[in-house]
């Protein structure tokens, strides 16, 4: 890298004196303007005073001719003196005098960037401004909108500040140099490290991205992530000031890499054809939006062909942003080890919902050369049974006994006697015994072998005062099902 000196600044910034340095060129001080602190603490370490690294890295010493001293220091205040000749003043790459603009700007408490370069390409001109520099805008961006639907937050970080540096080169071969550096005043105080977005990521290195990466992909909140990084940072001793929209930028820009440009049902349904789940979509025709989406895993279907005798279909809710039903298809081994047969994401309940998800489920078995299922269980979901007996006419539907007893729980016991609060408020409170005596009741019912086992136990279960008549009529409603929920039927 080339090494510059400081132009002399336009008269009328003689209120600025820049440094001072004495007769024999050892002895620095330094005043208001922090360019040209900046500029010579970058040039001149102050161990070896003139020394200074050239283009190869080396040590080498500034040549006592490029330096100019002077015996009166308020004179050379006065004059804007400056401290190296022109042909000090230029740089091979743009990088390296940015470099050292920006490394000021981190020591200073300030931010630039660059906001104008002409030609594009292989620009000859280049502005370096202050990150603050623009017109303020509130949050209140747009008037016609309510304020509680602005968004807030949402301020503008600039402040109208006129900091300025522009660099040019005669051509794409020439050197750059320090042309203008006239509007070189901050209008507002340093605002620290952490206040500037690329100054806190600098410090960050690759290892450190894929720690946040692997700890949010495991869940751990961002606090711990920050706490994890602050200990990992001070062992480097060097402190870290990433906050908790850094993270979130890390895992963004993470999300999108991996998408590779696509979108994230795009990436899904490739995702899913390398993994051999053999995905079927369905697409609204006016909206093109996706509405279902069928996937089976193929090494679950391995399984299931082994063990097809039973199935498993229930729908879960709030699994997704969308809040689009999840229908879970899953089956049973011989020794009672569950699979999960396949997955299907629905648009709503509906019958013609339910009965484009039985389809590719039948036309998924076909495929694989298995049996239909000899029995089906589901809930009492009356599109579902309705598509499932359209579509598996050979397969038994039964009602899921363990589902039918929750809603007779949930219905029956505010009819009967609030359970008893455990003394001192430990513990949890005690269920009513008739309460628990008339569940196992109708549990036994379920499980009867026989019709005349069934009958005796219904007559016992009906008894008149025995339970509250409301939470028996509710239980014995469920009874019109009795031919796909009692056992011996």
């Amino acid at each position: 890298m080339s090494l510059s000196t400081l132009r002399s600044p336009s008269p009328e910034r003689s209120r600025s004196p820049a440094l001072s340095i004495s007769s024999d060129s050892t002895t620095f001080s330094f005043e208001d303007d922090p360019f040209a602190r900046s500029i010579l603490e970058e040039v001149m370490e102050p161990s070896i005073k003139q020394e200074v690294l050239d283009s190869d890295g080396h040590v080498e010493r500034v040549p006592d001719e490029y330096i100019e001293s002077s015996d009166d220091e308020d004179k050379m205040a006065e004059s804007m003196t400056t401290v190296f000749r022109d042909d000090f003043r230029c740089f091979d790459k743009l990088e390296d005098i940015e470099s050292i603009l920006h490394r000021w700007a981190r020591t200073e408490g300030f931010a630039i960037v660059r906001r104008d370069s002409k030609p594009k390409g292989n620009p000859t001109r280049v502005v370096i401004k202050c990150k603050r520099g623009g017109k303020y805008q509130s949050h209140r961006k747009d008037p016609s909108i309510a304020a509680d639907k602005q968004r807030k937050g949402a301020k503008s970080f600039k402040v109208d500040c006129s900091y300025r540096i522009v660099l040019k080169r005669g051509t794409v071969l020439d050197p750059w140099i320090i042309s203008e550096q006239d509007h070189c005043v901050h209008n507002h105080g340093p605002d620290g490290v952490s206040a500037f977005r690329q100054y806190r990521m600098e410090d960050v290195l690759p290892e450190d991205i894929k720690d946040i990466i692997t700890w949010y992909n495991n869940r751990i909140p961002v606090k711990s992530i920050l706490s994890n990084l602050h200990a990992k940072f001070l062992e480097r001793h060097e402190e870290c000031h990433l906050n908790a929209k850094d993270i979130s930028n890390i895992v963004a820009a993470n999300r999108n890499e991996l998408l590779g440009g696509l979108t994230p049902l795009q990436w899904l349904l490739k995702r899913l054809e390398e993994a051999g789940f053999n995905p079927k979509v369905d697409v609204n025709p006016q909206t093109k939006r996706l509405t279902r989406l069928f996937f089976a895993h193929p090494e679950a279907l391995k399984l299931y062909r082994r063990n097809p005798d039973l199935l498993f279909i229930d729908s879960t809710y709030k699994t997704n942003r969308w809040s689009m039903p999840l229908l879970n298809i899953s089956g049973v081994t011989n020794n009672n080890m569950t699979i999960q047969v396949a997955v299907c994401f629905l648009s709503e309940e509906s019958e013609p919902d339910y009965d484009w998800a039985m389809e590719q489920l039948f036309n998924c078995i076909t495929d694989q050369k298995v049996r239909q299922p000899r029995t089906i269980i589901t809930d009492r979901e009356l599109a579902l049974i309705n598509a499932i007996v359209k579509r598996f006419q050979f397969s038994k539907h039964i009602l899921c006994q363990w589902h039918v007893s929750q809603n007779v729980c949930l219905k029956a016991k505010p009819h009967f006697p609030a359970p008893k609060k455990p003394e001192k408020g430990k513990g949890p409170a005690v269920p009513n015994e008739r309460f628990l005596e008339f569940m196992d009741e109708w549990r036994q019912l379920l499980q009867s072998l026989t019709e005349a086992e069934y009958e005796k136990r219904l007559y016992a279960f009906e008894m008149v005062g025995k339970y509250p008549y409301e939470a028996v009529r509710y239980a014995v409603g469920w009874l019109n099902w009795k031919e796909k929920l009692v056992r011996c039927f």
